[in-house]
């Protein structure tokens, strides 16, 4: 069980998470023999369930996404730094790292101007 700071609220990932718990839990008292509940009502119950938890999937994905982006952007302007301190100019570094020109000169002067 997750303890949280006080006045801290749960990531968006901890919500999923807890959510997901109360599905099965809710999920798992609907099945209970001599609970009256219809098969078109647990079907549409999963599906709900299963719209949710899909939701926190592409959500979490798209987290995966942003953090490989960040590293790789940062990847990249290392490398178009390195290559320009080489003397290489930077319509060549854009082709090999394929990459826009724009994206190489302002790397550049970003970092001149530091």
């Amino acid at each position: 069980m997750t303890k949280y700071i006080a006045n801290q609220t749960p990531t968006p990932i901890e919500k999923y998470q807890q959510l997901a718990r109360e599905y099965k839990q809710h999920l798992a008292q609907m099945c209970r023999p001599g609970a009256n509940f219809s098969s078109i009502q647990i079907a549409e119950f999963i599906r709900i369930a299963d719209n949710s938890l899909a939701s926190a999937i592409r959500y979490k994905q798209s987290l995966v996404r942003i953090r490989h982006q960040r590293n790789l952007t940062s990847r990249t302007k290392q490398a178009i730094l390195s290559l320009h301190n080489q003397g290489v100019k930077p319509n060549r570094i854009a082709k090999c790292l394929g990459v826009s020109t724009s994206f190489v000169n302002q790397t550049i002067r970003n970092h001149d101007n530091t």
